[in-house]
């Protein structure tokens, strides 16, 4: 486990550095956000490998020492802490692309743009937190009935919306295609 740890110090440093090489700190302001931990992104993501390679070098441990116990529930930890990874990585990639839509809907200049901005960047960021949510095993069914609710319900407002607007033009339209249909044309 030394060993493990001085290699897993040595790879978070290499991380580190050449995440902060590439510009990876600047990549919070980009999604819109401010990050408030006192360290740094390429710092915290140096420290997620270092914590990667210590679970990996301990199950191994595990294994050696013939601890079936302490193999299945570090393997356990080590597909959540994957899981929990890509979920915050798809989070992070749903404001990229929620802050890009807000962006791209504001710069039309239409009117009412900043509402819609708004409204499509609310809905992505709900979209992917449900995506985050959903990977992490949590909440599976309070999510697919959230959607399915929602999803009923602007259904349901955009048939209210047309058949209480519309009653006129469908009446008319309706009229039309009986006449076509008994031989009537008008």
């Amino acid at each position: 486990m030394i060993v493990a740890y001085a290699i897993a110090k040595l790879v978070s440093k290499l991380v580190e550095d050449l995440l902060l090489g590439i510009g990876f700190d600047s990549v919070p302001e980009k999604l819109g956000l401010t990050w408030s931990v006192s360290n740094s992104p390429s710092k915290f993501v140096g420290f997620l490998v270092l914590l990667a390679i210590m679970l990996l070098s301990a199950s191994s441990a595990a294994e050696l020492l013939g601890s079936d116990f302490l193999v299945a529930w570090i393997g356990v930890f080590v597909a959540f802490f994957w899981q929990a990874v890509l979920a915050a990585l798809i989070f992070a990639f749903g404001l990229y692309f929620a802050n890009l839509a807000k962006n791209m809907i504001e710069k039309t200049g239409t009117s009412q743009a900043g509402f819609l901005a708004s409204l499509v960047q609310i809905a992505v960021i709900i979209f992917a937190a449900s995506m985050s949510l959903r990977q992490l095993g949590l909440a599976n069914d309070i999510i697919n009935l959230a959607f399915g609710i929602t999803l009923g319900a602007i259904g349901l407002a955009a048939a209210l919306a047309f058949g209480l607007g519309g009653r006129d033009v469908a009446g008319r339209e309706l009229g039309r295609f009986v006449n076509h249909m008994r031989g009537d044309e008008r």
